[in-house]
């Protein structure tokens, strides 16, 4: 498709009202009556766009987060507005997004839309390259390109030669993203035109930025900078031999910039203004997560008191010892040692491992986007913020513990290390060894597949004074200087044979593992290789302490890590919960089960002081129910999991992490609790009216076991499959009551062992199978109505077919045939009630069906859903924190809620009049849905 697709976090609308940058005094320049328009035929009107982008903006606005705050978002909106009012003829209202997005980019939509990246906005240098890229952009919408472009795509997928209301655009839309795999060489024909659509793009552009008063030459360097074409513009001869195709459009651009009268031509670039430094600087340090709230209909509010603490990724001592830093999934906590209590919280959603400067004054972070920060501890504030770009991308990054040197190794096998404060590459290395055998080079590829640390990957560490940088790789080894910013030339076993994991110990010394034989690892000199100690070592990981001759190696026979004693070759003490550890001499700290930071001393592990952080963001949730009244909420991350008393804002329990979830009539709480040290995995039963907490029903370590609501489903094998222990054919699938642990059905599949998709809240049971495997053809010729319904569907072998169960009884309740278009989308999740099938897609989409008839009553764009038991109502999440409620009687929106933060969890009461919603900031809304979809 012409636009960067996007697929996870919201996107809202910004038109905002601030302080215009200042304009400069023009000389006249005249825009031409009317601007180039797109070749082709076009069935939409202006309007009809705008419906066709509003369309396209739901579909894809769950994968980048606005920032939706108008401090940093006016100024950029203001240029679009200066640049829009100088165009000529009819045209949308541009409507302008800034989004927290780590890629270099900006696109637009049909009808006005234009989305530019944090990155972009640091990319910058003045209002003329902003003014540049607006003006390419809105010159795609300008020149009408998507219209005729979605009018091919209708025509050639779904035959629609005309299009009506907002509606029927809607659906059209739809029904194009059921089915544009049947076509899918029709979109690869595209591709052939995006060439002169970028042109005249940028005739538009040049022309809109003459009479706004910037400077069209100020979109030339832009656009010559962002393509890295190094002024190279290449000729006819070089585009027949394979000239980037920058470089032919770069020439294009010169010459229509040579084609605009004289005075439009030679206006100056002028410098960065105040207005324009300050607008980028509040970009770059924007941390924000929450929005406006805009919410009717809230019955009550609660803040969950004590909060759930999610986990603690990274902990560690400041070099001197004063403080420590513990970083989970969206904040850093700096704590003092004297007093041991929190100071204070940075912002650091996706941040990697954050690290003290070694004078202890400052923490640094970076970002897998690059977006790199520095907080002065003494005033608790935000020193320094830059967001950096590099091309090709970097498969391993790492920074400097002064934060001023930003470590990229990329797909390539080059190693660069960047100035942060310029944003450029200071030192480079290209590995050559790359694969040693073929078990090595498949080692390789399995790891790019699965996306984890393999051959290809650097073991990279810097020296505790943070001058030296060390990466190895296989047999080769980079030493630099960061001060010298030069090649440290290594010796012996340094340069070697670093293979394994390795760490500084000291400026001067390196621990490392010798993979040949773990006992004869060794202390190595730095930079001389010279053997100063032989030490034994366990795991295949080590991580030396910030402070003393101690280090943590991992995993071990029966923890995740334990800490050793590298002048006696002793384990000190070995960790059971987490990895998550740092020691300072005779002291360590790490997560205590209940969430706060403990300190300890050594020998021994005796107590020195604990710690609680203040309330922070759920991240992903393992399980989570509602009672049917509502009063009772359980929610759980990976390590920790609570049930709260809404009516009283109790914290009733607070115990390990569980799955799933499940409130009954007698006040007591049922959820699957995996294995954990000695406890092995189980349904467990907490009293709610008590403190009772017991084992109703152990469970198996294997996957053949799933739990939803108060059932517990299990696979067995059947046949000759018997000693099978995941089987995939030939099974028997049993139900179980939670609460009395009898069997309740029992179901052979004699050919094709279902996906199952078992579902709390509605509780429900739905199996899958392809459309074309032999289960789905024996069922199919079972049936004559569904035989009528497949046999309408093209390529049934890339479909499915759904069966909806009873899960209490294990009879079937109805068979959907679910035609994908030959592959068009895939199902992500399915649950049931009633009637009504829910199915969420890989478009972002939520596609709701009926059992009895087998077919779709409605699409709504969105992830997270939830039905009401009664019926009445489906709510879905569109994007983080919007969420849209809708009758199920006439399939229309009836009420529209936005919340301050994304949304967790939620769940209907038992008799549909009411719904409860978490967000990630841990409070939890009950709102009257059945009042609100009354109001007109």
């Amino acid at each position: 498709m012409s636009y960067r697709r996007l697929t996870a976090a919201g996107l809202l609308a910004l038109f905002l009202g601030a302080a215009a940058p200042p304009a400069r005094a023009q000389q006249p320049c005249q825009a031409p009556p009317a601007l180039p328009q797109a070749a082709g035929a076009n069935i939409f009107s202006i309007q009809q766009e705008v419906d066709l982008g509003d369309a396209s903006a739901e579909q894809i606005q769950r994968e980048k987060r606005v920032i939706d705050d108008e401090e940093v978002t006016g100024y950029l909106a203001n240029v679009a507005n200066r640049m829009a009012a100088q165009l000529p003829g009819e045209h949308p209202r541009m409507r302008v997004f800034l989004v927290d997005d780590p890629d270099l980019n900006a696109f637009s939509l049909p009808g006005g839309r234009i989305y530019v990246t944090r990155k972009m906005a640091a990319f910058f240098r003045n209002d003329d390259e902003m003014a540049a890229l607006l003006g390419h952009e809105m010159g795609h919408i300008l020149s009408r390109q998507f219209g005729v472009e979605w009018t091919e795509r209708f025509r050639g997928v779904l035959g629609v030669t005309h299009v009506t209301d907002r509606q029927d655009i809607y659906a059209k839309y739809n029904q194009f993203l059921d089915n544009y795999a049947r076509k899918i060489k029709l979109l690869e024909k595209e591709e052939l035109k995006e060439e002169p659509r970028q042109y005249q793009a940028d005739q538009i552009a040049l022309i809109a930025m003459a009479n706004a008063g910037f400077s069209p030459q100020a979109f030339v360097e832009f656009f010559d900078r962002f393509a890295e074409t190094h002024g190279r513009k290449g000729s006819w001869f070089s585009d027949l031999f394979g000239a980037p195709p920058e470089q032919k459009r770069l020439r294009v651009m010169h010459r229509a910039l040579g084609e605009l009268p004289a005075g439009c031509a030679m206006r100056k670039e002028s410098a960065a203004s105040k207005e324009f430094m300050d607008w980028q600087s509040a970009v770059a340090g924007y941390a924000g997560l929450n929005r406006r709230e805009v919410l009717r209909g809230v019955a009550a509010m609660h803040a969950l008191s004590p909060p759930l603490r999610t986990d603690v990724k990274h902990l560690k001592y400041c070099p001197n010892g004063r403080c420590i830093l513990a970083q989970d999934d969206s904040s850093i906590y700096i704590l003092s040692r004297e007093p041991f209590q929190a100071m204070f919280r940075i912002p650091a959603e996706d941040a990697e491992p954050a690290q003290f400067s070694p004078d202890s004054e400052s923490v640094v972070f970076h970002t897998r986007g690059l977006h790199v920060e520095k907080w002065s501890i003494a005033n608790e504030t935000r020193t320094f913020s830059k967001e950096l770009f590099v091309r090709q991308g970097c498969r391993q990054t790492a920074l400097s513990p002064d934060g001023k040197t930003l470590v990229c190794y990329q797909q390539d096998f080059t190693l660069n290390l960047y100035d942060v404060d310029t944003g450029l590459p200071y030192f480079t290395h290209k590995y050559t060894a790359y694969f040693q055998n073929y078990f090595e080079a498949l080692n390789e590829l399995l790891s790019e597949l699965l996306d984890i640390p393999g051959p290809m990957s650097l073991h990279i560490r810097f020296s505790p004074d943070g001058r030296y940088l060390v990466a190895a790789k296989r047999l080769e080894t980079v030493a630099v200087d960061l001060t010298t910013r030069s090649q440290v030339h290594t010796h012996g076993p340094l340069s070697q044979d670093l293979a394994g994991s390795f760490d500084f110990l000291s400026p001067d010394r390196i621990i490392r593992m010798n993979v040949e034989n773990l006992r004869k690892s060794d202390v190595l000199g730095f930079p001389s290789g010279e053997t100063i100690a032989t030490v034994a070592l366990g795991g295949d990981r080590l991580d030396a302490a910030t402070h003393g001759n101690t280090v943590f190696v991992g995993p071990l026979k029966d923890a995740p890590a334990g800490l050793m004693d590298v002048a006696t070759q002793k384990l000190s003490i070995s960790f059971k919960k987490s990895t998550a550890v740092d020691a300072y001499d005779q002291a360590f700290v790490s997560e205590r089960y209940s969430g706060a930071i403990g300190e300890y001393g050594l020998p021994g592990g005796q107590s020195r002081g604990v710690a609680v952080l203040p309330p922070g963001l759920l991240g992903n949730l393992r399980g989570g129910a509602a009672s049917p009244d509502l009063r009772w909420l359980a929610l759980s991350g990976s390590s920790r999991g609570a049930v709260w008393d809404l009516a009283t804002g109790e914290r009733r329990y607070y115990f390990r992490g569980f799955h799933g979830g499940y409130f009954d009539a007698s006040r007591a709480f049922y959820a699957e609790f995996p294995k954990l040290d000695q406890q092995a995995r189980s349904i467990a039963r907490a009293d709610l009216m008590g403190t009772d907490v017991s084992v109703v029903s152990p469970l198996g370590d294997d996957d053949a076991t799933s739990y939803a609501g108060r059932f517990v489903f299990t696979r067995k094998p059947a046949g000759k499959n018997k000693d099978d222990k995941n089987p995939s054919r030939k099974i028997t699938l049993e139900a179980r009551d939670v609460s009395a642990g009898t069997l309740l059905w029992s179901t052979d599949f004699p050919q094709e062992a279902p996906r199952l998709y078992p579902y709390s809240a509605p509780v429900s049971l739905v199996l899958e199978w392809g459309l074309g495997s032999e289960a789905a053809k024996s069922l199919t010729r079972k049936d004559e109505a569904l035989r009528t319904r497949v046999g309408k569907i093209d390529k049934p072998e890339e479909s499915y077919l759904l069966e909806v169960v009873d899960p209490a009884t294990g009879n079937p309740k109805g068979y959907v045939p679910l035609d994908t278009g030959r592959g068009s989308f895939k199902i992500k999740n399915a649950y049931a009630s009633g009637d009504f099938l829910v199915v969420s897609d890989s478009n972002n989409r939520v596609k709701l069906y009926s059992i009895s008839m087998g077919r779709l009553l409605g699409t709504y764009f969105g992830s997270n859903s939830a039905l009401s038991e009664r019926n009445e109502f489906l709510c879905v999440e569109n994007e983080p924190g919007k969420l849209n409620l809708y009758d199920l009687k006439t399939l229309e929106s009836k009420a529209s809620y936005t919340f301050g933060y994304p949304i967790a969890f939620g769940q209907f009461s038992e008799d549909g009049k009411r719904l409860l919603i978490v967000t990630v900031n841990q409070k939890a809304y009950l709102l009257d849905v059945a009042r609100d979809a009354a109001r007109p």
